[in-house]
Parts: structure tokens; sequence; C-alpha cells
């Protein structure tokens, strides 16, 4: 029976080999493909692109590509090769110009977690906005024309380019207040916090476009303000100061709120001021 046995298990162990071995080439070409397709590498979400151009000398073009294939254009204007970027007159009203979404804005801690600086998260609008990597953009107009552009990051607005007479007039401030305190010599932070700043800004003496979008942000961030805010806007409005009566209607809390963006917009942006100054950025 041995004898019988052991040339049945070689047979049996051949046949194995043999099969093993027409098999092979089509074994091999399986494993090979896994590998190729386990090694082609992730393809990347879709970005934000960002182009700018400038059709006239004192006019800069923005054209905003979203991920999700749509596309935006904001214009701006300046007087002067040196003067500050303002937003366009016929940008458009009040509340979201382009992008998608109720924006959330990203605290002074959320942007630590992430190593982002706190300083350089409100600019001035330049040129760098074309160089911006973002997943995402929003970008808000607010009562006194100024324009909020918001570009998203970790899914939060984590950097906003800003243009329009109110952040001129904040930097201005900060910077009288800091000479005042110290001569200009130390450098150091503004002895005025946000709302002083606001304060100072709706003042009678001050321009309409300044005055009035100071009220405005005043009345969405510094509780005690509201009354003086609200009571300057009405003296603007019997004055024949249209926004002013626009702003008064819509913030006096008789009707329903109009544009909570725009609030949400100016509350961090007071938060950011006191947490960490943001820092002067070149035209």
């Amino acid at each position: 029976m041995r004898s019988r046995r052991w040339p049945i298990v070689i047979g049996a162990l051949l046949v194995a080999a043999a099969a093993l071995l027409a098999l092979w080439p089509v074994m091999n070409a399986g494993w090979l493909a896994m590998v190729r397709a386990g090694a082609v590498p992730t393809q990347e979400a879709p970005r934000l692109h960002i182009r700018s151009s400038t059709p006239q000398p004192l006019e800069l073009a923005l054209r905003f590509e979203r991920p999700n294939g749509a596309v935006g254009h904001l214009t701006f204007v300046r007087e002067s090769a040196d003067a500050p970027w303002q937003p366009d007159p016929r940008v458009g009203t009040p509340g979201v110009l382009l992008g998608d979404g109720y924006p959330v804005f990203a605290s002074p801690r959320f942007l630590a977690v992430h190593g982002l600086d706190a300083r350089t998260a409100l600019r001035s609008l330049t040129l760098d906005i074309a160089r911006e990597q973002a997943d995402d953009v929003t970008a808000i107009q607010s009562w006194g024309g100024e324009v909020a552009i918001g570009l998203w990051n970790h899914g939060k607005i984590t950097r906003v380019y800003a243009a329009g007479p109110i952040f001129d007039a904040i930097h201005a401030i900060e910077a009288e207040a800091r000479d005042a305190t110290d001569g200009g010599a130390s450098g150091g932070a503004s002895a005025l916090d946000a709302c002083a700043r606001l304060e100072a800004l709706m003042a009678p003496t001050r321009p309409a476009p300044v005055r009035i979008a100071a009220c405005a942000a005043a009345i969405a961030g510094c509780p005690s303000l509201r009354e003086s805010a609200i009571e300057r806007l009405r003296d603007a409005c019997e004055q024949g100061e249209p926004v002013a009566c626009e702003v008064l209607v819509a913030r006096d809390g008789t009707t329903a709120q109009l544009w909570p963006e725009i609030d949400d917009c100016w509350r961090w942006v007071l938060d950011l001021l006191d947490a960490a100054p943001p820092m002067r950025q070149a035209r």
C-alpha cells in the first residue's frame, strides 16, 4: 500500500505545480495592476483660483474661479497710484456679493491652533490677494460701501482682504492713539480698543461713508455704543444722508435683522482688532 501511495502523492504535487505555472502569468498581471492602482497619487480637491488684472491704471479687476465652477468678479478703483483701493461704487448693495453658504469666521484661537498669525488675518486689499491659496471665497459688502473678501481654509474664513474708507480710518485712529500715548517711539499697540476707535469715527466731523460705517459696526459689535450710534444715524438721515436712513431702518430693532453676515463680519473684525492689532500692509 505504501509503495502505491507515494506515486499518487508525487503525481498530485506535479499536477498542482503545473496548474500554478499555467496560472502564474494571470496572477502576476493582477498583482501588478493592484500595486499600480495603489501607487496612483490621490487627486487633490479643487481649490479657489484668483486672477487679477488692471484694465485701467487706477482700476483693479479680480476674477474668482471657485471650486464648484462658479465664477465671480469684483472691481476696485483708486484716486492715485499711492492711494488705497476702494470698491467700485457700482459693486452692488449690502450683503453677500459672491460665495455660497453662510460665512463662518475663524476666531483668534482657531487661527493659533492652525499656526496662522492673527495679526495678518485682516489685510488691506493689495495685489497680494492673487497669490493666496484658499479653498473658497465669500465677499461681503457692508453699509458704508466697504467690501470684505473672506478666504476660506480649514472650513472657516481665515483671512480677509478689506477695502473701504472705514478700514483706512481704523488704521489711522490706531496710529493717532499710538502717537498720542508714546510719541510713536515704541511702536506698541494702540491705547484704544476696537469700540473706542469706532466711537471716535462716529463723530460728525468724519466723512459720511466712514461715519455711517462706524455706526453700523458699533451697532453690530459694541452694545454700549448702540444708542449713540442710532442717534447719530438719525441725525445723518435728517440731514439728507440716504444710506444713514437705510441703516437706521435695518438696525433700529423695529424690523427683522437684515444681512446678519454683515454684523458677523464686523464682530470678527472687532475681535481681531482687540486680540491682535493687524500689521499694516504695503500697497
